[in-house]
């Protein structure tokens, strides 16, 4: 039972205690560096009893979308809190805007680590780690707008961000 494939299953379970444990990437004072993100948790016997033998396709899909709805989830309420198209000038919004792109990143950095299942995974796979890493991208963007009180370039990361949907939506048409 400590083959590949449950060493694969074990990742995408443990993954899901990254997504839930999120929250506790990127706290701290105003613009600290982007977090070291929790390591997975190593493989235990129990974890292989929960999962049914030869379903590490639908763990996979279930593990990315929950990892997705982090992702909207914190952008969108961030967005909800934070309203205004430009930076706003004050401590909490930085630190806030520090605290939910270091969230983003970790989630987005997790997801795309994530092993594919197995080889008819692999065109998605490489269209998925690269929405990830745009993902990444566009929130150290926002990051350094913030940071600079750019809003022109703040206005760019809610445009990007905005089209990170597309992206994905993209990548999942290749699943198999």
């Amino acid at each position: 039972m400590n083959g590949p494939a449950h060493v694969a299953r074990v990742r995408l379970l443990a993954l899901s205690l990254v997504f839930a444990s999120a929250s506790a990437c990127g706290n701290g004072p105003e613009f600290t560096p982007v977090p070291v993100c929790p390591a997975l948790p190593t493989a235990t016997a129990a974890l292989d009893s929960v999962l049914v033998q030869g379903a590490q396709g639908t763990v996979y899909a279930s593990t990315l979308y929950a990892g997705l709805a982090t992702l909207s989830n914190l952008t969108n309420d961030f967005r909800a809190r934070w309203t205004a198209n430009e930076p706003v000038e004050s401590a909490s919004f930085r630190s806030a805007f520090a605290d939910y792109s270091g969230r983003v990143i970790c989630a987005a950095r997790a997801l795309r680590d994530l092993p594919a299942p197995d080889a008819t995974y692999a065109r998605f796979h490489v269209a998925f780690s690269r929405a990830m890493d745009q993902q990444v991208a566009t929130a150290q963007l926002g990051r350094t707008a913030v940071q600079q009180r750019n809003v022109t370039q703040y206005r760019r990361w809610i445009a990007q961000q905005q089209a990170m949907p597309a992206l994905i939506r993209d990548a999942f048409t290749l699943l198999p």
